[in-house]
């Protein structure tokens, strides 16, 4: 009989010592499962904040050089604004040198101007031929009156000769007259044997006389022929080198014409090259112009481009601070939750204090009776149950993994 109560004795002590050892396996167990998670999720809270961390510092890094781009970027648009009003202005300069090329040769364009030129090309042309012809013209003039002055001369020398035979045959007819006195006189003083010889003599001389009258009439007459023809060469001489002035002044003035036309001629060549030279600059920058403008209208869209990526890494930047003062919260509010579900669990690890006995065989009866049904809910975790970044979306609204997502079309 002893022997049986000893063994049954044996027997509910070794069932209370295996209840024992499975409660504290039990306990043992959760209270290291709990450890691991309390772990995890502190591990899970630092490795979120390092990653936002490291995320914001990224951002933070993107903003500075993308504030600096769009600060490039403005530069490079003033930069673009202020080539472009240069060169706007460098077109206006040049249209009014233009303006005021077409004013001074009373032309409007470049048609016009070519207009003008052929037609002073035509009046050079002109003048140039009506140079020859006056040359020419000159010449003959000049060759006229070379020739009446020859004529001329020629007849001042017939007029000379004429004068001196003329000369001569007044000195015979004078020496005829005193040989007829001579002889009048002979024969009044002849004797009457010598008076029909005298007679004969003076008769003689008389006739002599009226031949030398006649001939001294007929000299006379050539000189007066003579000199009428030399004064009517005299007179064409005279017109002849009046000819040859006008001529060699319409030949001078023709000269000026053709200098003149020359001259304009030049002239317009000179305007026509200053207006293509000026329609040509005008044309490049009027090239230079749209390009500017397509440039600055480029250089505006970058510029919005550069700042609304900016406004969008500034906000995105300032999520992730907020994202970051969210997870200190989320952590203090999760450490908080964990002490008071520590205190409130019965099957955790609490301080040893010494227990009277009647409380010992109490907290037996309990370990036997309550805790088994505890022991055995494996999923009673309290804030361990959730991870901490569901914890954070649940809590703040703040989704990490979105707010750890690649960027790409931010850079970073």
């Amino acid at each position: 009989m002893k022997r049986e109560i000893s063994t049954a004795k044996e027997a509910a002590r070794a069932a209370r010592n295996a209840r024992k050892n499975a409660i504290k396996a039990s306990r043992k167990e959760k209270s290291s499962k709990k450890n691991a998670l309390e772990r995890a999720r502190k591990k899970e809270a630092a490795s979120v904040k390092v990653a936002l961390e490291k995320k914001a510092k990224a951002g933070e890094k993107m903003s500075k050089a993308l504030r600096r781009a769009a600060d490039l970027r403005k530069r490079q648009l003033r930069t673009a604004k202020e080539v472009q009003k240069k060169n706007e202005k460098s077109v206006e300069r040049n249209m009014k040198r233009k303006k005021l090329l077409g004013r001074k040769n009373g032309v409007k364009d470049l048609f016009q101007l070519k207009k003008k030129q052929n037609e002073a090309r035509r009046k050079k042309a002109a003048a140039d031929k009506d140079m020859v012809k006056r040359k020419k013209a000159q010449k003959r003039a000049k060759a006229k009156m070379l020739k009446a002055q020859i004529k001329t001369a020629k007849r001042k020398i017939a007029v000379d000769r004429a004068k001196a035979k003329e000369k001569k045959a007044k000195q015979v007819r004078k020496a005829r007259r005193r040989a007829l006195e001579n002889a009048a006189k002979a024969f009044k003083l002849a004797k009457k044997k010598e008076k029909k010889k005298a007679r004969k003599v003076m008769q003689k001389r008389e006739k002599e006389l009226k031949a030398a009258r006649v001939k001294d009439r007929q000299k006379r007459a050539k000189v007066k022929t003579a000199f009428k023809k030399r004064m009517a060469m005299v007179a064409k001489e005279k017109e002849a080198k009046l000819r040859m002035r006008q001529a060699t002044r319409d030949r001078d003035n023709q000269k000026k014409r053709v200098a003149r036309a020359k001259k304009k001629t030049k002239k317009l060549k000179m305007v026509a090259k200053a207006f293509r030279r000026v329609r040509d600059r005008v044309k490049k920058l009027d090239g230079r112009v749209r390009k500017n403008a397509a440039q600055v209208r480029a250089v505006k869209k970058k510029e919005k481009r550069a700042e609304k990526k900016v406004k969008l890494v500034n906000a995105d930047c300032s999520k992730l601070k907020k994202a970051n003062a969210n997870i200190g919260k989320a952590f203090n509010k999760l450490k908080r939750n964990m002490k008071k579900w520590s205190r409130n669990t019965k099957w955790l690890k609490q301080k040893r204090r010494r227990l009277s006995s009647r409380r010992r065989k109490s907290k037996k009866n309990e370990l036997g009776d309550d805790d088994s049904d505890a022991y055995n809910n494996d999923d009673d975790l309290g804030p361990l149950k959730t991870s901490f970044i569901e914890l954070l979306q649940n809590e703040y609204g703040t989704n990490v993994n979105e707010l750890l997502k690649e960027r790409k079309h931010l850079g970073y």
